[in-house]
């Protein structure tokens, strides 16, 4: 089945209000020792801004 609308043309249509979402690992040292810091990162697709 072949969707009506193109992947590409959908995401070039919605580009001002989609966001994207993604995550990286830091190991960061503490007073309790080392530990692994979670940093999210959102990224506004339209403008590329991005939010940690």
């Amino acid at each position: 089945m072949t969707p009506a609308l193109p992947r590409t043309t959908f995401i070039r249509a919605h580009m001002d209000s989609m966001i994207a979402f993604d995550f990286f690992t830091k190991s960061v040292f503490t007073l309790r020792g080392p530990r692994t810091a979670y940093v999210p990162m959102f990224i506004h697709l339209g403008s590329r801004h991005k939010r940690t």
